[in-house]
């Protein structure tokens, strides 16, 4: 991939170098609909700040970006050699080519699951139900994965999704703000890029406030992994510095 300063084509990504609206952020990244004269144009439904106002083309100029020359768009191919077991993921929204044609894995349809076993042509997953009986487990291609769970980013939020944090609170994500479902909660109406890192931990390191789950469309797309560390109990009496007893 190159960055090149030119007039960009319909269809070409760009990288912006300026903020021309208050939701732009330097280094978005953004695919032209439109050209004309020297303006390149964004729709709202393509935009990944704007996402309210679908029908409207938002402008940039030459200035104000620099073109992606041979740029893959983010998830467009999936490298299965970034997979290990036990790792969340993402399965498209669409039967799979080698699916049972009797629609018997059809439930798991963009769903997150997790990865029991991995081999040259596909996996296994622990959620398997058992109904492929003779045979022991299901088996998915990698070709069925839409991305790891744990890739989903802040910048991946869209319109309407609806996001959990650690604390229970429900939130619906719209222009860039999130509105909780009881308009008490902490975070009503704040942005989330003031107040979320990429990785969708709070900021200001508020670990109750970290964003745990992603729901769009009814489905979920993104659940947080947490990291199970396993400690001797010397160990876990050294970090809390006085000795513990374990009782049932």
């Amino acid at each position: 991939m190159k960055e090149v300063k030119r007039k960009a084509k319909v269809g070409e990504y760009i990288k912006l170098t300026k903020k021309d609206f208050d939701f732009d952020e330097i280094g978005d990244i953004l695919k032209v609909d439109s050209v004309r004269n020297n303006v390149v144009s964004v729709l709202g439904k393509n935009h990944k700040r704007d996402t309210n106002h679908p029908n409207v083309e938002w402008n940039y100029e030459t200035d104000e970006y620099v073109v992606l020359e041979d740029y893959k768009e983010k998830n467009m191919k999936f490298d299965k050699d970034n997979l290990k077991v036990g790792d969340k993921v993402l399965l498209k929204n669409k039967r799979g080519d080698d699916w049972n044609h009797d629609g018997k894995m059809d439930h798991y349809i963009g769903k997150i699951v997790t990865i029991k076993s991995l081999n040259q042509g596909g996996f296994t997953i622990k959620e398997d139900d058992g109904e492929n009986f003779p045979f022991e487990f299901w088996s998915f291609n990698y070709e069925d994965i839409e991305r790891i769970a744990n890739d989903f980013k802040r910048d991946d939020l869209q319109f309407a999704d609806i996001i959990t944090l650690r604390n229970g609170e429900r939130y619906v994500v719209a222009v860039g703000s999130m509105y909780g479902e009881n308009g008490y909660y902490n975070r009503d109406c704040d942005t989330i890029w003031d107040w979320y890192n990429l990785d969708l931990t709070q900021n200001e390191g508020e670990r109750e406030e970290d964003i745990v789950k992603v729901e769009r469309s009814g489905k979920v797309v993104y659940e947080r992994i947490e990291e199970v560390r396993e400690m001797k109990m010397e160990e876990i009496n050294k970090a809390l510095g006085f000795k513990v007893k374990v009782v049932e």
